[in-house]
């Protein structure tokens, strides 16, 4: 496997006979090529997601939040962890200072939250 970021030229350059795409993990990019069977690795670095504060305010409800530093972010919500789906959270975040903020309820089944780019 040869790692061709260097290669990698915005808006310039042509991928002739791509046969497959592949992702891993760690969002790398793979792509096997038709004629020689080569297989060529675009490696991405990958930020990690922003800390996510998880409050209870009270006992009537829970406050989130993130820095505002962290863009792109998106909070979602699930009933299972595992199995999802996810849904985008609501209300929509407020800027309160230098943090992203969501309040919900405490009521219902559990939930569950994540920071999804």
């Amino acid at each position: 496997m040869q790692n061709i970021d260097s290669l990698l030229v915005p808006d310039q350059g042509l991928l002739t006979f791509p046969v497959s795409f592949g992702e891993d993990a760690m969002g790398n990019l793979y792509i096997v090529y038709l004629g020689s069977g080569a297989v060529y690795r675009i490696q991405t670095t990958v930020a990690p997601p922003p800390p996510l504060d998880i409050r209870r305010n009270a006992d009537t409800s829970v406050v989130l939040s993130w820095g505002t530093n962290f863009t792109g972010f998106t909070l979602e919500a699930s009933t299972n962890l595992v199995t999802g789906p996810w849904d985008v959270a609501s209300p929509a975040p407020v800027v309160h200072g230098t943090n992203y903020v969501v309040t919900n309820l405490v009521s219902g089944a559990q939930r569950f939250y994540r920071l999804r780019f």
